[in-house]
């Protein structure tokens, strides 16, 4: 019954579906989260679907149309939902009536399932209030200049801020100032609108949830079969004395049975049968020897010994009139059943129990018998017959009332009917006395659970786990606690101790498990961050034996979403592509099967942003190209990846790909992008932005930067984000460097664009600056920006992208060292011997280690030098042009020493 929980929870996603039914009319309840609508119908009579902000609601059945019609007619349209609706049945019955309901905006939206058991379908609308809080940012954002547009009271301020400013002097540039937190660069917008204090939401997590059974009423254990015997409700009597000839072999008999001389017992009661047949005495002589037989077998309860017990008592029963010995017969026998789970049995005797116990006023033991016929029922699955008789039990007085709402309650949960549950509770909860009945506590929570009323069903979980510890099934009301809490997102913190405590306290395997994987979702999928101790969790994947046995096809779901999304969290996305491949999702209802295809998409997303990130281009579209139609196609399309494979094919050169790729990119405008999951940062800007900056990176590909630079210069840039970094590369490329320079200045110290560039583009940023700098002319100031760059650089050192910049610097700072009118020797030599240290596979290592011998011969040390060069010469590794300059230094050297 997982259709019937909170799905906009666990999948959040519009589909369209076949709804509801003839006999039905719709009921709108306007719950403090969101509104529902309640259709009663078969599931195939109508045709229900979104698109944009338009739902549509069509039938064939014109009687259902017109019911439906009615009640959204006679109901106030919930403005903060719905701007109109209307009702249409043109072309009926060529083509279907139709009820076109306009929601109010796209910050509306809709979750619907089916309630199978109650033949109805839910339809709840819910207000994106994360959305609605972002556009109420933009708004401000917008507006701001407005605000702002206040000069005159501040004439003064402006001028002194120019003056202060000064951007032409220019000043050392450092890395931090361009990168906040180098180790974790992000290049989505500055926050995931998915995470709330270091955790994502919900959705993330172990979101599958199903039904708990209904709690059916305890019966007491009336009797221990280990410790008491029927003759114990019957005790056998003394014979009044008599000198008639069976009441002394019958007295014989009782006797021999007091001695526990079970053998002479038994032969007594032949004898007594083969001498007088089976006359009155014949219940007594099997009563006996039914308890002979449970006396003895009392500590082994041999089960074929207690079967032939049992059915001598039901052969006593059967004959006897003595209301007194059948009670004995039927308090045994029935705890037996009951030990042996023989409902159907039960069932049987417990009605004729309770006929004969009402026929001598017995009430205690009618009530039993009642009760027994109630839990017979329950476990028979027989819930309606439970509603007729316990309401036929309240009005004879035979239970107590606290005992009628908890049966009750268990059928109408069991039949599904939560508001009934719900109402019947509210209507009588001012009258029962505590402690509560624990079936109405805990049924009645678990109906406001699966009414998302997760507050109040906190509540009265919170008291059964309280009042009822001891019992089994706390077990589930500490897991529903700590869910609760989750789902509330209410101090998460206290939400791990809950889950903590669920498991730790946990006598079924099953809740426990469950447990289990939920601690691990929230660690280590929700956690954005999971530190060294929370990744411990990961420990709970094994199970214990108890766990194993216990595994249900829920939980094996639950098992496969949970291990999946710790792997995409921890950006393994080669292991979580592995993982998803393997799993039966073919197997899985098709909005189950969703959520995997949603992940799944997100996971070859990662793949392609990593391999994007340290430019494998091609890897990038091959994970496209293999995997797009398995999960990308079949949910809604994430706009940013597009773009990034679009990108790909460019600097691939594929230019016909590109092109079907941008056309289909601009299809997506028009299509409900991917809001959720949201496992991998993106951009997000516009498709129309991305289709501008595209046809950018189209002309710099092409290497047409005549036209780029005009493109550039026009109003074609407006609405283009990273304008000023694409101004920069041109300029570059055009060999336009002390403009270049400028540009790439402006954007490292005080450009607000910089924070929408990703680390390749960064990284581009710095390199094409420095470079500019030393093909210019002002020395001074390349050698200022190259000091602050590589004191800021090497601290971010391991990160392969800038890595590869820093390389790039370092050297060219070398070269500058090496050429520079009045080089510092030493300060070459420290220089050299870093970077030949830092940068051991590096294209320029001999370029360098020739420079380290250049800065020894001059000044250091020139034995060392000259071993250092000649080393050079015998090396196999080292180019000829190195050779060659080694050669002409050792032969300067040597016609130096001559001289």
């Amino acid at each position: 019954m997982i259709e019937r929980i909170f799905k906009f929870l666990t999948f959040a996603l519009t589909i369209s579906l076949v709804l509801p039914s003839a006999f039905a009319s719709l009921y709108q309840k306007d719950l403090k989260t969101h509104l529902r609508w309640r259709i009663e119908s078969a599931k195939d009579q109508i045709h229900i679907n979104k698109k944009f902000n338009i739902i549509r609601i069509q039938t064939l059945n014109m009687d259902l149309y017109k019911k439906i019609s009615k009640s959204i007619s006679s109901k106030n349209i919930n403005k903060q939902y719905f701007a109109k609706v209307d009702f249409s049945t043109k072309n009926y019955p060529e083509e279907p009536a139709t009820i076109k309901v306009q929601l109010k905006d796209d910050t509306i939206e809709l979750f619907n399932f089916y309630k199978e058991s109650e033949k109805t379908y839910v339809l709840d609308f819910w207000i994106n209030k994360e959305l609605v809080n972002e556009r109420k940012e933009a708004i401000k954002v917008l507006s701001a200049p407005k605000v702002v547009k206040v000069k005159k009271l501040v004439p003064k301020k402006v001028t002194k801020v120019k003056k202060a400013s000064k951007p032409k002097v220019k000043k050392n540039v450092s890395i931090n100032e361009i990168i906040k937190d180098p180790n974790s660069i992000k290049i989505a917008s500055v926050k995931d609108r998915h995470i709330t204090n270091g955790y994502k939401d919900f959705r993330y997590g172990a979101a599958f949830i199903w039904d708990y059974k209904s709690y059916i009423p305890e019966v007491a254990q009336d009797i221990n079969l280990k410790r008491k015997i029927p003759a114990y409700f019957y005790p056998i009597k003394d014979r009044e004395f008599s000198s008639d000839e069976k009441e002394t072999h019958m007295q014989l008999t009782i006797n021999l049975y007091k001695k526990e001389k079970w053998g002479l017992m038994a032969k007594s009661i032949n004898l007594y049968e083969k001498k007088y047949g089976e006359d009155s005495n014949k219940e007594l002589n099997d009563f006996l020897k039914a308890n002979s037989i449970l006396r003895k077998n009392l500590v082994d309860q041999n089960k074929g010994l207690m079967k032939s017990a049992i059915n001598l008592l039901m052969g006593v029963e059967a004959r006897t009139n003595d209301y007194e010995l059948k009670r004995a017969v039927y308090r045994y026998v029935l705890q037996y059943y009951k030990n042996t789970h023989e409902y159907i049995s039960i069932l049987k005797l417990a009605k004729k129990y309770f006929i004969e116990s009402k026929k001598s006023f017995d009430k205690e033991q009618t009530e039993y018998a009642a009760l027994l016929i109630l839990d017979s029922l329950a476990h028979l699955k027989q819930t309606k017959k439970i509603k007729k008789f316990v309401i036929d039990l309240k009005g004879q007085g035979i239970l107590a009332s606290q005992t009628v709402l908890a049966y009750l309650s268990f059928a109408n949960l069991e039949l599904g009917d939560t508001q009934k549950v719900i109402e019947e509770y509210e209507k009588n909860k001012a009258g029962l006395a505590k402690p509560i009945h624990p079936a109405i506590l805990y049924n009645t929570a678990e109906a406001y659970f699966r009414e998302a009323e997760f507050k109040k069903s906190l509540r009265l979980f919170d008291d059964f786990a309280a009042d009822y510890s001891h019992l089994s099934v706390a077990s589930n009301a500490r897991l529903r606690i700590a869910l609760s809490y989750e789902i509330l997102a209410e101090n998460l913190e206290k939400v791990k101790v809950l889950y903590e405590n669920a498991i730790n306290r946990s006598p079924v395997p099953q809740v426990r498990y469950e447990a289990k994987l939920r601690y691990i979702a929230l660690m280590l999928a929700r956690k954005e961050r999971p530190t060294k101790l929370d990744k411990e969790a990961v420990a709970f994947f094994d199970q214990s034996p108890d766990e194993k046995e216990a595994m249900t096809y829920d939980l094996k779901k639950l098992l496969w979403l949970v291990r999946l999304r710790t792997f995409i969290n921890s950006q393994e996305y080669e292991k979580a592509l592995t993982y998803i491949t393997s799993l039966p999702l073919q197997s899985l209802k098709i909005i189950e099967k969703r959520v995997f295809e949603g992940d799944g998409a997100e996971i070859i997303f990662g793949l392609i942003r990593q391999s994007y990130d340290v430019k494998n281009y091609a890897r990038a579209v091959k994970v496209w190209e293999v995997y797009k139609n398995k999960y990308e196609s079949k949910v809604a399309r994430n706009p940013y990846m597009n773009f990034v494979i679009c990108d790909s094919f460019l600097k691939l050169g594929m230019y016909k790909s590109f092109e079907r790729s941008m056309s289909i990119l601009k299809t997506i405008d028009r299509k409900v992008s991917r809001t959720f999951p949201v496992w991998v940062d993106r951009d997000e800007f516009s498709v129309a932005s991305m289709i501008k900056e595209l046809e950018v990176i189209k002309m710099i590909a092409s290497s047409e930067w005549d036209k780029a630079r005009k493109y550039l210069g026009r109003s074609g840039d407006k609405g283009l984000r990273k304008a000023e970094y694409y101004r920069l590369k041109v300029a570059y490329m055009m060999k336009e460097y002390p403009k270049a320079a400028d540009l790439g200045e402006d954007l490292l110290t005080k450009s607000s664009v910089k924070s929408l560039l990703n680390k390749n583009e960064m990284s581009d940023v710095v390199l094409f600056y420095i470079e500019s700098l030393n093909k210019g002319d002002d020395r001074a100031r390349y050698v200022k920006a190259s000091k602050a760059l590589i004191k800021d650089l090497r601290k971010i050192k391991d990160d392969k992208i800038f890595k590869s910049v820093y390389e790039r610097i370092a050297y060219l700072y070398i070269e500058h060292m090496a050429s520079a009118t009045g080089t510092n020797f030493t300060e070459l030599m420290g220089l050299t011997g870093r970077f030949l240290n830092e940068f051991k596979n590096s294209e320029y290592k001999w370029r360098v280690s020739y420079l380290r011998g250049i800065s020894l011969v001059n000044g250091i040390d020139l034995t060392e030098g000259k071993q250092h060069l000649q080393s050079l010469l015998k090396n196999m590794d080292v180019p000829e042009d190195i050779k060659d300059l080694a050669r002409s230094e050792l032969s300067a050297l040597e016609l130096t020493n001559n001289l």
